[in-house]
């Protein structure tokens, strides 16, 4: 991992050296490295992070470079299940039996307020 991220950087650098943004290695190895970070920013300060992004991704373990892509397939199922799974009051109920509890309690309150 700490290599992936030497060569990150390095190949940074190169490139900042040879658009001659900088004019020394070690500028653009300080440059480099500052680029190389997670970047997401504070709610409270907004200042941004400061830890290494995951490699092969733009963000940092913590402000998600960790969590998976998801394949189409899960995707469609996610979209099935949010459209025949039943709800109670906007949210989504447990099982069948949920459903049927709610609608009886329903019932109960019409009732007694008739």
């Amino acid at each position: 991992m700490r290599r992936e991220l030497r060569n990150q950087i390095a190949a940074q650098a190169r490139s900042l050296l040879d658009s001659g943004v900088v004019a020394n290695r070690r500028e653009a190895l300080t440059l480099a490295d500052d680029l190389v970070r997670c970047g997401a920013r504070a709610k409270s300060t907004g200042r941004p992070c400061q830890c290494r992004p995951v490699p092969g991704k733009r963000r940092c373990r913590l402000h998600g470079g960790l969590t998976p892509k998801m394949s189409p397939e899960r995707k469609e199922a996610a979209r099935e299940r949010a459209t025949t799974q039943p709800r109670i009051n906007g949210r989504f109920a447990r099982s069948a039996d949920a459903l049927a509890q709610n609608s009886a309690k329903e019932a109960e309150n019409n009732a007694k307020n008739a």
